[in-house]
């Protein structure tokens, strides 16, 4: 999800779109023709993240039968992830080039020049399914405070975790009220802690008032007096 359309757009039609007109023609990535287009996404993928067992498992894909686990752990190794393939490459490329960001221009009903931007099937696929995986993870001891608020409301709400992390954070935010602080040689008083965070989603549907009634409630029961918006440490709200 990291690497550019062009690169990423192929893999997937190759790859993963059955209905492609190129799944699985695994000669785009084959001998002498496919070899600079492999090295283009060996580097991109490097250059991204991809671990020596991610880049064995893509060349057991690509060469399937022919695949020899000794050459290509000798030819990942001679791949510099400094030198990912330049843009006006991937242009040049008959494949790549497909999976590129056009440029279309248009006229409004004054007759101007307008620039759009057109995105390829590829691109929004790879919007939808990237945004499906960006989740806020929690990992934290079972008895730090934001994990046990985190069970805790998850058992009273189906609404989203980062929503419910964000509010846990909101809740120590007014249970302290401005006495964590990370006390540094270079100043008097110390530096106190800063949180800022902003729940975002579509009404009825997220669940972001259920969650955030539920921090007023489990406020209220510990602390014996309502939480308000206005109800917030100096530092964090």
């Amino acid at each position: 999800m990291k690497c550019r359309p062009a690169i990423s757009g192929l893999w997937i039609n190759v790859f993963e779109n059955k209905d492609s007109d190129i799944f699985l023609q695994l000669s785009i990535f084959r001998n002498s023709a496919g070899r600079k287009r492999h090295l283009a996404l060996f580097a991109e993928l490097l250059a991204n993240g991809a671990t020596e067992d991610q880049l064995l498992l893509a060349c057991m894909l690509i060469y399937g039968d022919k695949f020899s686990r000794e050459n290509s752990i000798y030819q990942i190794s001679k791949i510099d992830p400094e030198k990912t393939p330049l843009n006006s490459t991937l242009e040049a490329d008959d494949f790549f080039s497909k999976y590129i960001t056009t440029k279309v221009t248009t006229l409004n009903q004054d007759d101007e020049l307008i620039l759009g931007k057109e995105m390829t099937e590829a691109e929004i696929e790879l919007l939808r399914s990237g945004f499906a995986v960006r989740h806020l993870i929690c990992d934290l001891p079972e008895n730090h405070f934001i994990s046990q608020f985190l069970t805790y409301s998850n058992q009273m709400t189906d609404g989203y975790q980062e929503y419910k992390i964000l509010t846990g954070f909101w809740l120590l935010s007014s249970l302290t009220q401005r006495k964590p602080y990370i006390d540094l040689a270079t100043t008097s008083d110390g530096i106190y802690l800063n949180i800022w965070s902003q729940l975002l989603g579509l009404s009825s549907l997220a669940r972001k008032t259920t969650v955030i009634d539920i921090a007023r409630h489990f406020f209220a029961y510990a602390q014996d007096d309502p939480l308000t918006d206005t109800d917030y440490s100096l530092e964090g709200y």
